[in-house]
């Protein structure tokens, strides 16, 4: 069977490869077609590597008026092109000209991604965002597919914090380093950094996002934080292929011995993590920028 969204009328019907699409004349949206006209766009997202295995259609209506602005910005980007590829940074400033609910925001919205990706973890404050937005799908593999991501952004956060911490190893700014994390993944921090005869320990927490995104931190990483009071945050925000933003928080200790006394005695109950404000950890050092050719070994 072949898949068709029927657009009704001497109007041509898009067609999708399976069964018929159309709106049906009793739903909520019964028009939801109408207002699609020749030389009208369509905005595919393709999902996958190097081979998509699904793709999302956002059609854009020149007479919608939710679409009005959205059309003219594509339409300057199209130009004389039957069609393009868009780059992110040419994706942003759309976002800028689309209500919150618009549909763009399902297949491009990289605040909302960051939200869904937070909220995979458990924190209620991202949780909170994506269910006000209404618009991103929390299916299973929604979650599933937005905790691998914060698993990557993780690691990528470390790798970027260990090729800094390198460079500054051979410049001696540092005696040695150690990255605690790579050896043992349930280790309460990710990394050792001596200085002459002292050591600190270094907890990074990365983020795609600005640096005002809430973090995760689990319950055991609180209890170790308790106890030591070398324990630095170092966050990293806005990271990209090819570095970010960091600042570094020695608060965590006191925080985490205010937050676990202040915990009620409860037979068989015990929390897993904490989602914690940056605001909560001031203050922090002025922000610098690392990036991933600071490693001499690469």
């Amino acid at each position: 069977m072949r898949k068709v969204i029927a657009a009704g009328g001497t109007q041509k019907n898009w067609r999708l490869n399976g069964e018929t699409v159309s709106a049906d004349r009793t739903a909520s949206r019964p028009d939801r077609y109408d207002n699609l006209k020749e030389h009208d766009l369509a905005l595919f997202r393709f999902e996958g590597a190097d081979v998509p295995h699904a793709i999302d259609l956002l059609l854009v209506s020149s007479q919608e008026e939710q679409d009005r602005e959205l059309f003219a910005g594509l339409n300057d980007l199209l130009g004389s092109a039957r069609m393009r590829a868009l780059t992110e940074a040419e994706l942003l400033p759309m976002l800028d000209v689309s209500p919150e609910s618009h549909p763009l925001r399902e297949l491009f919205d990289p605040d909302l991604d960051v939200a869904l990706s937070e909220a995979a973890q458990g924190s209620a404050a991202a949780m909170a965002v994506v269910r006000k937005r209404g618009i991103r799908r929390t299916t299973h593999v929604a979650l599933a597919e937005a905790r691998a991501n914060a698993e990557r952004i993780g690691r990528e956060g470390e790798s970027l914090i260990a090729a800094y911490l390198n460079g500054q190893v051979m410049t001696q700014a540092l005696s040695a380093v150690v990255w605690e994390a790579e050896a043992n993944a349930t280790h309460p921090f990710d990394f050792t950094i001596v200085v002459g005869k002292s050591a600190a320990q270094v907890e990074v927490k990365s983020t795609e996002g600005d640096h005002s995104r809430s973090m995760i931190f689990s319950q055991a990483e609180m209890e170790f934080a308790a106890g030591c009071e070398t324990l630095e945050v170092w966050r990293v925000s806005r990271l990209t292929r090819e570095g970010g933003v960091v600042r570094r928080s020695k608060r965590l200790p006191e925080l985490a011995r205010e937050i676990l006394a202040g915990i009620p005695s409860m037979n068989g109950v015990c929390p897993t993590g904490w989602t914690i404000s940056p605001s909560a950890l001031e203050p922090w050092s002025d922000e610098f920028t690392a990036l991933y050719e600071d490693d001499p070994d690469d």
